[in-house]
């Protein structure tokens, strides 16, 4: 998806898919923070993150979609 920017400029919306499979007791937010802090860096503007989580027997499933826009894709 293209998006036009006031300036005329256009940049794509992409999206990174994190899969993560842990206990309860995981540091996440850090593994987050590193992942957005990578493509901010790589010339990213994050538009939105969408975090599902879900409790079973084996331990917590979380998918963390992150949407972003860029020149290009970008992998953090």
């Amino acid at each position: 998806m293209k998006l036009s920017l006031d300036n005329g400029d256009i940049m794509a919306v992409y999206t990174y898919l994190y899969d993560e499979i842990a206990d309860t007791k995981t540091n996440t937010t850090e593994k987050l923070n590193k992942i957005l802090s990578s493509l901010q860096k790589q010339g990213a503007e994050i538009e939105d993150v969408k975090i599902n989580s879900v409790q079973k027997n084996l331990g917590v499933f979380r998918s963390i979609l992150i949407i972003y826009e860029a020149d290009n894709v970008i992998e953090p």
